[in-house]
């Protein structure tokens, strides 16, 4: 069962750790499109380590909705080279945990009604929000050459050679499917009578 599991990283990845990092996101409402993906990452820096801003938009539409998900993140990688082996993903510590939750409360607390480019910034935690293993599987080496300065984790894919792909519900086939059965086309084609 272990050599189905074991993977071989693509050409051009190479893994790039061993270990789950602690993770937790809290949510902004950032209320006008002035704000950019910069601005919310120097304002949630000040309170902790982010890995990544995820701006919410329409996936019909493109349409931006003001409102972004801050993912924060404490722990440091173990080097992983080995393309070939196992991923190992011991779990975070406790003291990670703790540090990823007080950084989740200080954004609440801090930055919660704040003003940021003339309007309210509405900072709050998700309902169900327990911290969580983060990730990151692989590093791009050829996207790693090329850029000149890596400040942030931009560079990184988050393959997860264990996890299926998701199943998406609204795909371009499935869309396309349902409309033509609603006009009365059944089993993809229509009958001539």
């Amino acid at each position: 069962m272990l050599a189905r599991l074991s993977t071989r990283a693509p050409p051009g990845l190479r893994r790039r750790g061993a270990r789950g990092l602690a993770c937790m996101s809290v949510n902004v409402d950032y209320g006008t499109l002035k704000t950019s993906k910069e601005d919310l990452w120097k304002t949630f820096q000040q309170v902790g380590k982010v890995w990544d801003i995820q701006i919410i938009e329409s996936k019909l539409s493109g349409r931006v909705f003001k409102r972004a998900v801050v993912r924060f993140y404490d722990g440091e990688y173990q080097s992983g080279d080995m393309a070939d082996s196992i991923p190992v993903l011991p779990p975070p510590t406790t003291a990670e945990t703790r540090n990823v939750q007080k950084m989740v409360t200080d954004a609440v607390s801090r930055i919660d009604r704040t003003t940021l480019n003339g309007a309210s910034l509405r900072v709050y935690a998700p309902r169900d929000n327990r911290p969580t293993q983060l990730h990151e599987w692989y590093e791009d080496v050829q996207a790693l050459s090329c850029s000149k300065s890596r400040s942030q984790h931009t560079a990184l894919f988050p393959i997860n050679p264990f996890l299926k792909p998701p199943r998406n519900d609204d795909d371009d086939y499935r869309q396309g499917f349902l409309t033509g059965f609603k006009l009365g086309l059944k089993d993809g084609y229509k009958k001539l009578s």
